[in-house]
């Protein structure tokens, strides 16, 4: 089988459970660095798929992930989504909509962090792509701030 079969093939089984996980943020949004609810499911997931670190508060609300390959030191990939959700009152008419009155997550983020955890998922489960080093998954509060752009990048000493 193809390595692009194989990829195919595990992202298709991870579609409901990364369904569920973005619903779930999406019915739960938090306002820039007060995410801690999704700070928490992130660092869960992260944890239970055994990787080599898991961070929390990292600019606040934000998570850093850490899974190295068969050989450290050498190149890492890294992949980031934005967490927070705008003051905006959510009017959809999905069982899934927002519980928080004027919170919502209109711009995708809970989509980018379900995808982000999905190929974390994808990676440590079939190790993709770990020959020459790791894949730093992080998650940040809220774009455009200085404690936000600190985590854009895994800290120093996370290889």
């Amino acid at each position: 089988m193809s390595t692009d079969t194989n990829i195919s093939r595990m992202a298709r089984q991870l579609q409901k459970t990364l369904i569920t996980i973005r619903r779930d943020i999406h019915q739960h949004p938090e306002l820039g660095f007060k995410e801690h609810r999704t700070q928490k499911t992130i660092t869960r997931i992260l944890t239970s798929l055994g990787l080599d670190r898991v961070r929390e508060r990292m600019g606040r609300t934000g998570v850093v992930g850490i899974l190295h390959g068969g050989q450290r030191g050498g190149s890492v990939v890294a992949l980031r989504a934005d967490m927070d959700a705008l003051p905006i009152t959510e009017v959809t008419p999905v069982p899934y909509r927002s519980i928080h009155p004027g919170v919502m997550h209109a711009c995708g983020h809970d989509g980018h962090v379900a995808a982000c955890l999905g190929a974390a998922m994808m990676a440590q489960s079939a190790l993709l792509f770990l020959e020459q080093g790791g894949i730093p998954q992080t998650s940040k509060p809220r774009k455009g701030t200085r404690a936000a752009c600190r985590v854009s990048s895994p800290p120093s000493g996370y290889r």
